[in-house]
């Protein structure tokens, strides 16, 4: 899509710089499409440079704040079922606490 309008752009600068140089018909449109040729191939140039950065740039935010991991209440009680509490692990879970809060 940048390439498309880079290309229009250079073609419709191109007819009035030609129109105001008061050349003949064929002469503005030969250089306008050739103009057009030129657009077309620096708007891709252009649409992939500024692709390759903003994929450079979500990879390095990706590194740099990673998304932490989430467990739903049911995948914890899941767990704590199958890891019983341990004297290494005395704290109660989320799920316990939401229980005792609901009890009391």
């Amino acid at each position: 899509m940048i390439a498309g309008i880079v290309a229009m752009s250079a073609f419709a600068v191109a007819c009035v710089a030609g129109l105001g140089a008061d050349l003949d018909a064929s002469q503005i449109l030969t250089r306008a499409l050739i103009c057009m040729g030129a657009g077309y191939v620096l708007g891709v140039a252009l649409a992939w440079v500024a692709g390759r950065a903003v994929l450079d740039h979500a990879a390095g935010r990706r590194v740099a704040r990673p998304v932490p991991e989430v467990k739903l209440p049911d995948e914890i009680a899941a767990q704590d079922a199958q890891e019983p509490r341990s004297p290494h692990n005395p704290d109660p879970g989320p799920v316990e606490e939401a229980q005792a809060r609901a009890a009391a």
